[in-house]
């Protein structure tokens, strides 16, 4: 019971204290998105985000609404591809444990890495009939655990502020805004009216 009770009081805490901090000047933050590294095609390949969420589990429990059931069945085929994927470059591999770019360039012509932007597309298609709902929100989680994405982040966390702000789920996405979209933890920070994601947003900044 104790290790329960321990991360709760931590966010509660949290939480608090960003609410008596409400009047005053938020810190100047760095906004300058990080810079990424380039990829060249001589590196191995590394593995993609896979953010946690609830859809498996509730597929399985036989819970889950339509859209969310699209969205399931987007999350398993994309992890099924990328498994695949890894499992035949690993393969191709075989024992050499330290190959050459030559090698790995060799490789990557013969293993084709599935192309993202399959699922990608199918996702917006089930957010722009409707961004409004659990679903939706679930979709854009997903969407901004993919590295493919993040051109459109600006509009994928535009629409969490117009639609999402009031959900307690908000919570689960704290830890992936924290590198980019630390503007939108500072609001959920004061604003949200779940203290469990106030308390949240005030860890992931």
């Amino acid at each position: 019971m104790t290790t329960r009770i321990g991360p709760i009081v931590l966010l509660a805490g949290l939480a608090l204290a960003c609410s008596k901090e409400a009047n005053t000047p938020p810190p100047v933050l760095n906004t300058e998105p990080a810079k990424a590294e380039a990829n060249t095609t001589t590196e191995m390949p590394a593995m993609r985000m896979r953010p946690a969420g609830a859809q498996t589990d509730q597929l399985a429990a036989g819970v889950l609404d339509p859209r969310s059931e699209r969205l399931a069945a987007i999350e398993k085929e994309s992890e099924e591809a990328m498994d695949a994927y890894f499992k035949a470059f690993d393969a191709a591999l075989g024992d050499n444990k330290e190959p050459t770019a030559e090698q790995i360039t060799k490789i990557r012509e013969q293993v084709t890495e599935p192309d993202g932007k399959v699922w990608l597309g199918r996702a917006q298609q089930l957010l722009d009939e409707d961004p409004t709902d659990l679903a939706a929100l679930n979709t854009i989680k997903w969407m901004l655990g993919q590295s493919e994405v993040e051109k459109h982040r600006p509009v994928l966390i535009g629409l969490v502020e117009k639609h999402h702000m009031e959900r307690p789920e908000m919570g689960e996405l704290c830890g992936m805004l924290a590198q980019n979209d630390r503007g939108l933890l500072e609001k959920m920070s004061v604003n949200s009216p779940h203290l469990d994601v106030r308390g949240r947003a005030c860890y992931a900044l």
